[in-house]
């Protein structure tokens, strides 16, 4: 669920006198392809459910630092700390329906989750329309809201898998 999207930010910038939210966006791809090996062993070491929680609380407190970063440059650290807490998320969470879900009912889960995503997706612009751009309100509420993502990953933490280890080379660098 991410309340607050890049397109939302933009608005903040604007306000703020922030000229080139280019540079803003760029550096989520490059913080996302350089981390991603990392993102497999943290799994493995703490689990999945400690791992997501983990980058659900750190994906929320990023957030609400946007808010607190008077200075342009400190939007540069926010952001590569979000993305890398939303991209664990995005892989952790699809690995557990992958893993978890029969085969039969595996296109139905993820479906369903990408329905789920999808609303999370467009709550942000309406929650974004309904309380302005002022003050801490949207940051506070993209805060709890990103929070409430806590409530299924813990609920379930019963069903969530092991990441088990071979020793190869995880995701894209296995195939080169």
């Amino acid at each position: 669920i991410d309340p607050l999207q890049t397109g939302d930010l933009n608005f903040i910038d604007d306000r703020r006198r922030y000229s080139d939210i280019g540079d803003l966006v760029h550096p989520r791809r490059v913080f996302r392809f350089a981390h991603r090996q990392r993102f497999e062993p943290l799994g493995q070491r703490f689990g999945v459910v400690w791992t997501m929680l983990a980058m659900i609380l750190i994906g929320a407190v990023a957030f609400v630092g946007f808010y607190f970063a008077g200075s342009f440059w400190m939007w540069f650290p926010l952001r590569a700390v979000l993305h890398v807490a939303i991209t664990v998320l995005f892989i952790l969470s699809e690995y557990w329906i992958s893993a978890s879900a029969p085969p039969e009912r595996r296109g139905f889960v993820l479906g369903l989750y990408a329905t789920v995503l999808s609303l999370g997706f467009a709550l942000g612009p309406w929650i974004f329309s309904q309380v302005g751009s002022a003050g801490f309100l949207p940051f506070g509420l993209t805060f709890a809201v990103v929070m409430l993502a806590a409530i299924p990953v813990a609920t379930a933490w019963r069903e969530s898998p092991a990441i088990l280890g071979d020793g190869r080379p995880s995701g894209f660098v296995r195939y080169i």
